[in-house]
């Protein structure tokens, strides 16, 4: 099974979930992440980089939503390039 991971704090709330399917040499596991911390045994690290930070003169309601946009954006470049690699996840 292929599985992929989406979270910005690798390996977050997912480390026993993460042992769990690393355990089965038939899984492909694949984490997206923005932090290049730790490493995890079977788990194929993906740091995805922002194409910049939100703007500081933003107004401060809505900054928050385009950080969101950002890492959204991010994301899904990161997971159309695994696309590419032949990486979908089942």
């Amino acid at each position: 099974m292929r599985i992929l991971f989406v979270h910005q704090n690798f390996p977050g709330q997912y480390a026993h979930v993460l042992r769990h399917y690393a355990c089965d040499p038939g899984n492909e596991i694949v984490f997206l992440t923005r932090h290049a911390n730790a490493t995890f045994p079977g788990i194929r690290k993906i740091v995805y980089r922002l194409s910049r930070e939100a703007n500081a003169g933003t107004h401060f309601y809505v900054r928050s939503i385009e950080g969101a946009v950002l890492h959204g954006q991010a994301v899904a470049r990161a997971a159309l390039q695994l696309k590419k690699e032949g990486f979908v996840p089942t």
